[in-house]
């Protein structure tokens, strides 16, 4: 508890002169009449209202007046912002920035699949005759199928497994493009086809072919586009291209058969067209290693493949081709020790060259000349 007395109520000098005057403390007789102190006292509140407003009025003027400089401010780093854009960010800010997303949808799609597993594992300990022979992934329902690279009958899953097989990989071209050192490619040609042993076991095959078409990027996208759909013949393919289904305007479902005395083999692919800008196209194709409404021929050996074609308008004009391929082998299909067949790589690089020859075939219809073939 507070200790100290109370002293009374605090006036200042002018409360205290005012109050004197209506209520004097001293009854001395010279003191004023009555009338005298009430104008006294009205002069001295009137004098102290207007100091008031003067007071009120200064502080509105110097709040006026820094309303005016902040707002000159603020118009002042409008058209600094407008003169002066932030910069976007760098093509390797980007590609990192969607590298990291990749990576972390990666290990969430990790993380979700091994919780599957693990279910369907404690459930197969029940059922293991049922389920034998069984994926052990919680893939069953129709909508999940493509990501075992499965087509089903039903159309509505179909329709949406074709976009989902290839826009999954289209997501991944960036980072394979880094991966196999051609992300930034400018200039020169390059051509290479190669095997490699995964920590798997399992043998890639790895192909890269880059060149360059003298000729405008849409006559080369439009080319592209009807040779992998399977819309021309390819007259030098080992064997048969046909397309099975348009599914839109850039998405198509293409058949072939590649034939050769020591194998055959069955490809269905997926092709689909992404038109990124007037200077920039890929074409990205998927192969699906089951379908249920048209099953692939048993009697040929299915092929596990992805391909992305970018083609993008160089500083001369021309449009730069950018083409990577990778397939994967199973055991069968290697020789002893496994080692890649001859046949097997030969039969990936004349694929490749036949492709290329039916672009330009097609892109010399087009423009109804002979067009610069890859200096490649």
């Amino acid at each position: 508890m507070n200790s100290s007395a109370w002293l009374g109520p605090q006036f200042t000098a002018e409360e205290f002169e005012i109050l004197e005057v209506i209520r004097p403390t001293s009854s001395l007789s010279s003191s004023p009449s009555p009338e005298a102190k009430r104008r006294h006292a009205s002069k001295l509140a009137s004098q102290r209202t207007q100091r008031h407003r003067k007071k009120q009025q200064d502080e509105l003027v110097y709040l006026k007046r820094k309303v005016d400089e902040l707002q000159c401010q603020l118009t002042q780093l409008t058209l600094t912002q407008a003169m002066f854009p932030p910069e976007p960010d760098s093509k390797w800010k980007k590609l990192a920035k969607d590298e990291r997303k990749r990576q972390a949808d990666v290990l969430h799609e990790n993380k979700r699949l091994k919780t599957a597993i693990e279910e369907q594992v404690h459930f197969a300990e029940c059922l293991v005759e049922i389920l034998k022979r069984q994926p052990l992934l919680d893939d069953a329902a129709q909508d999940q199928q493509w990501k075992l690279l499965k087509l089903v009958a039903e159309p509505r899953a179909r329709h949406a497994a074709y976009h989902a097989i290839v826009d999954h990989e289209y997501a991944k071209m960036d980072s394979v493009f880094i991966e196999v050192g051609i992300i930034d490619f400018a200039h020169g040609d390059r051509r290479r086809a190669m095997p490699q042993l995964l920590d798997n076991g399992d043998i890639e095959v790895e192909e890269i072919v880059i060149g360059r078409f003298a000729v405008p990027l849409s006559i080369v996208a439009e080319a592209t586009w009807d040779v992998l759909r399977g819309a021309v013949q390819v007259s030098a393919f080992p064997g048969h291209y046909t397309i099975l289904e348009h599914i839109d305007a850039s998405t198509a479902y293409t058949n072939s058969y590649c034939l050769h005395e020591l194998g055959n083999s069955q490809s269905r692919t997926v092709v689909k067209k992404y038109m990124e800008s007037p200077s920039r196209c890929v074409f990205v194709c998927r192969s699906v290693t089951e379908d249920e409404l048209l099953p692939l021929d048993p009697a040929y050996v299915t092929c596990n493949e992805v391909s992305w074609l970018a083609f993008d308008v160089d500083e001369s004009g021309c449009a730069l081709g950018r083409f990577v391929q990778k397939a994967w082998l199973r055991p069968g299909e290697l020789v002893a020790g496994g080692v890649v067949p001859d046949y097997l790589m030969n039969a990936y690089t004349e694929g490749t060259r036949s492709l290329e020859d039916a672009i330009k075939t097609q892109i010399t219809k087009l423009m109804g000349m002979q067009c610069e073939p890859w200096t490649v």
